[in-house]
């Protein structure tokens, strides 16, 4: 299979896929591009022997997750500091990334509440809505994918969607009182 797609093909077909993976589990612009060069370096590197397209997204995926954990939990993002004075959240301390509202914006306000909702989860939960609803992976590729049972992929999932909601509704509510 690798053979049949240049390098610059799997780049074409897997941008959107690898870079909201990278966006969602970094949370600013700038680490997403790092970890999103870092992963088709990687394919390019590596030359994975993969089997088909869906076991080629599975190696992109887990692999942008890797690095994003890498780029999250290294010295260097830990002691970071920008430009407002504060230093980035710690993932395990907060379970999950605040984004400043100011580095994204979207072409609409329903995009814009689902990511900042969507960001507001712990990384695990993030992991599986993003393969299940925007990769459009099974349960079973995505158990496979992480390396888990397809029992603890559901419920999982059920419970990030459980999250979600509560966060939307969340974001409804506060709309409602400032009007």
């Amino acid at each position: 299979m690798n053979r049949e797609l240049s390098i610059k093909q799997v780049v074409e077909r897997y941008t959107s896929t690898v870079y909201g993976v990278a966006l969602t589990h970094t949370a600013r612009r700038a680490d997403a591009d790092d970890v999103f060069q870092e992963v088709f370096f990687a394919y390019w590197r590596c030359k994975p022997d993969v089997t088909s397209q869906e076991h080629l997204k599975a190696w992109l995926i887990r692999t942008t997750l890797n690095f994003c954990l890498k780029s999250t939990q290294s010295s260097w993002a830990k002691k970071t500091l920008y430009l407002d004075g504060e230093r980035e959240p710690d993932p395990k301390e907060l379970g999950s990334v605040e984004l400043p509202s100011s580095d994204f914006s979207f072409q609409t306000e329903q995009q814009t509440e689902l990511y900042m909702a969507l960001s507001a989860l712990p990384t695990a939960y993030r992991a599986v809505l993003q393969m299940f609803y925007f990769e459009d992976l099974s349960i079973a590729h995505i158990a496979q994918t992480l390396g888990e049972e397809q029992g603890a992929i559901k419920t999982r999932l059920s419970r990030a969607r459980s999250k979600l909601r509560e966060k939307l509704k969340e974001g409804v509510g506060d709309d409602r009182e400032q009007a």
